[in-house]
C-alpha cells in the first residue's frame, strides 16, 4: 500500500540512503538506526511487481521519499518480532541446543550483510581464482574471470559514488555562490538546484541506475564479459512470486539477494541493493557453476584446499606470533576400538595399531600444542 504507484527504484535507492551510513565509522554512532537488511526486505516485495512501475502512474508526479521511513519502521518491526520469535522458541524447546543453534542461525542470516571482512575475502579470492588454471575453468562456465568481476564490481561503485558527489557538490556551488555574493538564485540557479535535488534525495532511482554499456566506459572490458558479470550477479521482476510468501521466507533467512545484489528492469538497467556484487557470494556462484562438471570441480578442488590451508597457517601464525612447527602434518590415531595408549611412545608398530591421518599444521607454543584443519570455507547451509 505505501509503496503503490512509486518506481521501485526510486524506492530502493532511497532505502539507501536511509539504511547505509555514509562512511562506515557514522554507523557506529549513537543513535543511528539503519539496517541494510531494510532494503533486501522491501526490495524483495517490490520484485513481485511486473516491473518497475505499476501502470497508470507518471514517476515524476510521485513522491516516494514520503514513505521511506514507514517502510523502515514496519521492515525493523518485522525483523524485531522474528528475532523475538526465535528467541521464544529456544525457550520452548527446553534448552535444545540444535534448536538454540538453528534460531540464532536464522536471525543471523536475516540481519547480517558482509559476513566477511572485505580484506579478508579479497585476499581469499584473488589468492584462489585470479590464477590462470582457475581462470580458464572459470571462464569457460561463467564466461568471465575473477579479474573481470573484480573490475565490474569496482566500476559500479565508483560511478555510483561520483554521480552521488557530483549532486552534492552541485548544489553546494550553487548556494554557495549566490550567498557569497549576497543575492537570491536565479531563475536558472533555482531551477538546476531543484532538478540536482530531485536526483539526489527525491526521485533518485535513475541516478542510481546504470546500463550495461556504462560500465563497459568505465572499465574497457569487452561487453559481453560485462554482461556476464551483470547476468550473473542480477534478479528481475517476477510478478509470478507472492509477496507475502517473499517476505516470510526472507524472514526465515531465505534471501535470494544474497548472491545477486543487484536489480535489473528488463529494459537494461541495473540497480544495486544492499550489499556491492560478490559480497559473501563471488565463491558461491563460481561454486555452482564448477560443481557439475567433476573434473573442473577436482581441479579447483584442489586449488581451493592449497590456497585456504595456507592462509589459515598464515593467519594462525600471525595470532599466535608464533611459525607453524609442522605443516601437512601427518600421524597416526588410534583404532576405534582401541585406547590412545597403544600408540604411546613404546609402540613397536604404529602403522598397525593406528590410522594414518593429517592436519594442516601444528603449532607449539611452549608447552601447549594446537592443531589447525581448515575445512575449505564451506557454508552451513545453502545461502538460496
Amino acid at each position: 500500500g505505501a509503496m503503490h504507484g512509486c518506481d521501485a527504484f526510486d524506492i530502493i535507492e532511497l532505502l539507501r540512503l536511509r539504511e547505509l551510513p555514509i562512511v562506515p565509522a557514522a554507523g557506529l554512532t549513537d543513535g543511528y538506526d539503519g539496517i541494510a537488511a531494510v532494503i533486501d526486505l522491501v526490495g524483495l516485495v517490490l520484485l513481485t511487481r511486473d516491473g518497475r512501475m505499476p501502470p497508470g502512474h507518471d514517476r515524476l508526479e510521485t513522491r516516494p521519499h514520503e514513505v521511506i521511513s514507514e517502510l523502515h519502521d514496519r521492515a525493523a518491526r518485522l525483523m524485531r518480532l522474528t528475532t523475538y520469535m526465535n528467541m521464544a522458541r529456544t525457550v520452548f524447546a527446553q534448552g535444545d541446543p540444535l534448536t538454540w543453534l538453528s534460531g540464532d542461525y536464522q536471525s543471523f542470516l536475516l540481519t547480517v550483510r558482509g559476513m566477511q571482512f572485505e580484506s579478508i575475502q579479497v585476499e581469499h579470492d584473488t589468492a584462489l581464482f585470479d590464477r590462470p588454471e582457475i581462470d580458464a575453468i572459470v571462464v569457460a562456465k561463467l564466461g568471465f574471470c575473477y579479474r573481470d568481476f573484480a573490475a565490474v564490481r569496482t566500476a559500479i561503485q565508483s560511478r555510483y559514488s561520483r554521480n552521488l558527489a557530483a549532486l552534492r557538490e552541485e548544489t553546494f556551488d550553487i548556494l554557495a555562490q549566490a550567498h557569497a555574493e549576497g543575492r537570491d538564485l536565479t531563475d536558472q540557479e533555482g531551477e538546476s538546484l531543484r532538478s540536482s535535488m530531485v536526483e539526489f534525495m527525491f526521485l533518485p532511482g535513475e541516478r542510481a541506475s546504470f546500463t550495461a554499456a556504462d560500465i563497459v566506459d568505465e572499465t574497457g572490458l569487452e561487453a559481453s564479459r560485462v554482461e556476464q558479470v551483470l547476468r550473473a550477479f542480477s534478479t528481475t521482476f517476477e510478478p509470478r512470486a507472492s509477496a507475502e510468501r517473499v517476505g516470510r521466507d526472507f524472514l526465515r533467512g531465505v534471501n535470494p539477494l544474497t548472491k545477486t545484489s543487484l536489480v535489473h528492469d528488463g529494459a537494461g538497467k541495473y540497480l544495486m541493493m544492499s550489499t556491492p556484487i560478490g559480497a559473501d557470494s563471488f565463491r558461491l556462484v563460481a561454486e555452482s557453476a564448477l560443481k557439475p562438471d567433476a573434473t573442473a570441480w577436482r581441479r579447483y578442488d584442489r586449488a581451493r584446499a592449497q590456497v585456504s590451508e595456507s592462509l589459515a597457517v598464515t593467519r594462525v601464525a600471525q595470532i599466535l606470533q608464533t611459525p607453524a612447527a609442522h605443516t601437512n602434518l601427518r600421524y597416526y590415531t588410534p583404532k576405534s576400538s582401541d585406547g590412545f595408549e597403544v600408540l604411546n611412545r613404546h609402540c613397536q608398530a604404529p602403522a598397525s595399531a593406528g590410522d594414518q591421518t593429517e592436519c594442516d599444521s601444528l603449532f607449539l607454543v611452549q608447552d601447549v600444542a594446537i592443531c589447525v584443519e581448515d575445512a575449505g570455507q564451506k557454508s552451513v547451509a545453502d545461502l538460496a
